[in-house]
């Protein structure tokens, strides 16, 4: 039987409670699940990082979700209209003619995932 959790070991104890060296060594046993586990849920990933742009807290996932958008806007910042696939237009309904592919939003990202992945001109 193996236990997972220290009240599984204090059962165990107790239904072996008439040999007095097992009752012992599972008591032993389940103090230490129960410092092991203490440990296991104090170590890990922080919940929280610090961002260092805004000098805030913010979740793991959002520092990550921020730090693939700063990849994103480094890369796009660094594209030429006159060598590369993809760049930024000023006055878009002036500029740009009907028919011109203009991703936003999720599509941008993934237009940008992509050039990038591809190792497009000038990353």
């Amino acid at each position: 039987m193996i236990m997972t959790t220290p009240q599984e070991a204090r059962e165990l104890a107790e239904h072996y409670a008439d040999t007095s060296l097992a009752k012992s060594t599972l008591r032993s046993l389940a103090s230490q699940v129960e410092a092991l586990t203490a440990e296991l849920n104090n170590v890990g990933l922080p919940k929280l990082a610090m961002c260092p742009a805004c000098m805030e807290e913010v979740s793991m996932l959002q520092c990550d979700q921020l730090t693939q958008d700063a990849k994103r806007y480094r890369w796009l910042r660094s594209q030429n209209w006159h060598d590369s696939d993809m760049a930024v237009v000023c006055y878009p309904k002036v500029s740009v003619k009907l028919g011109a592919v203009c991703p936003s939003s999720e599509l941008l990202d993934e237009a940008i995932d992509a050039a990038i992945a591809k190792g497009t001109a000038n990353d």
